[in-house]
């Protein structure tokens, strides 16, 4: 790494932050499937939410994406394959993807997680707009293995909406 840009201590620093949230995220969901008490979902939710503000507002800080400006004529020199220019395409991915996102959104993305992690089937449909526009949308919990029942609620969902049809003003 000699000759790096101070630039890149940074970004690595900053990485670091958002891979330790990453690991304790992890660890709750974690806690969440094997000793959390029955009652204790809602709380674990807000944890996660709250968890997801943080990651969210540090990979969508603007000195992020201008640490990655900056950073981009030095990798161009170096290989491509390297550890350096790989951490710079996975942030720059990581970040693109983020800045996308209302944060708002992304911390009510991890109310769903609890059943991503029980192995219940899920489907989720646009079911509407906040006053501010943002999209929000209904998810469907079927029985272990009732894909089936879920696709098929799915679907008179959507024949008697237009939610569907409907696309946010970007």
């Amino acid at each position: 790494m000699s000759g790096a840009p101070a630039a890149l201590a940074d970004l690595r620093a900053r990485a670091a932050e958002l891979a330790d949230l990453r690991s304790i995220a992890s660890l709750l969901f974690w806690d969440q499937n094997t000793m959390m008490p029955p009652r204790g979902a809602a709380a674990r939710a807000d944890h996660s939410s709250t968890l997801e503000l943080i990651s969210h507002g540090k990979l969508t800080d603007p000195a992020v994406g201008r640490l990655l400006d900056a950073l981009e004529p030095w990798a161009a020199d170096q290989d491509p394959d390297s550890d350096e220019v790989r951490l710079l395409a996975a942030v720059r991915r990581d970040h693109e993807k983020a800045v996308r996102v209302p944060a708002e959104l992304a911390a009510l993305i991890r109310y769903t997680a609890p059943f991503d992690l029980s192995g219940h089937p899920t489907l989720t449909v646009p079911a509407g707009c906040t006053a501010k526009g943002l999209p929000v949308a209904a998810q469907f919990v079927g029985r272990h293995l009732g894909e089936a029942d879920i696709t098929r609620i799915g679907r008179a969902f959507q024949r008697v909406t237009d939610w569907h049809r409907r696309h946010p003003a970007l």
